[in-house]
Order: structure tokens, then sequence, then C-alpha cells
């Protein structure tokens, strides 16, 4: 996921933009809810997860989560519990995204596929 990409949006989306410490912390503190909330298997695709030091890194987080990041950094900026809940209902959404595309044509046998 790029953070330049991630930044620029979150700008057009609260109307100023963001410094950039903050930014890098919020995007931090919600990548690692993610983690805390969704399984490691589908949430990183490649690699492990390293907190974002500038812009010109990259989140090894799936991009499925995108709109999930970009509501919760959102929401923490500004403190509105409204975007906090749309957070949590879009990384829903994308971690059941996820689930479906990797148990298709699996049987699953009690906690093993």
């Amino acid at each position: 996921m790029e953070l330049k990409k991630l930044y620029g949006d979150l700008s057009v989306l609260l109307g100023t933009e963001v410094p950039l410490y903050s930014f890098l912390l919020y995007c931090d503190m919600g990548a690692r809810t993610l983690l805390a909330r969704y399984p490691k298997k589908l949430l990183l695709p490649v690699g492990e997860y390293c907190p974002p030091e500038s812009l010109s890194d990259a989140l090894p987080i799936a991009e499925e989560f995108y709109t999930a990041l970009l509501w919760f950094i959102g929401g923490s900026v500004r403190g509105e519990e409204s975007m906090c809940k749309k957070s949590e209902a879009a990384a829903e959404e994308a971690y059941r995204t996820l689930w479906r595309a990797a148990a298709r044509g699996k049987r699953r046998k009690g906690d093993v596929w």
C-alpha cells in the first residue's frame, strides 16, 4: 500500500494537509489495530510489518484494507467517532472478501483447512 497515495487521499478527504508526523503515527496505529484484529496470513500477503518512517515507504498490508485505513486515520485526526465506525465496517468487509477468496474451493476440517 503506497503511503503517498494514502496521504493525498486523506488530504482530499479532510480538506487540509495533516502534519506528516501525525499521519505516520496514526497510520502505524491503524495498521497495528488491524494486525491485532485480523489474522496475519490474510492481512500481510508478503513480508512482515514494519512501521512507516517516511512517505516513500510502503505498508505490506493488503490493498483491500486501504479504505479502512483511510477512514481510521481521518477519524483519528479529526476525532470523529462516525469516521472510526466507517473504518471498522470497511475493515470487516475487506476481511470477509479476503477470507472468502482464500476459502474458495476448500473444505474446513476442524480448525484446519
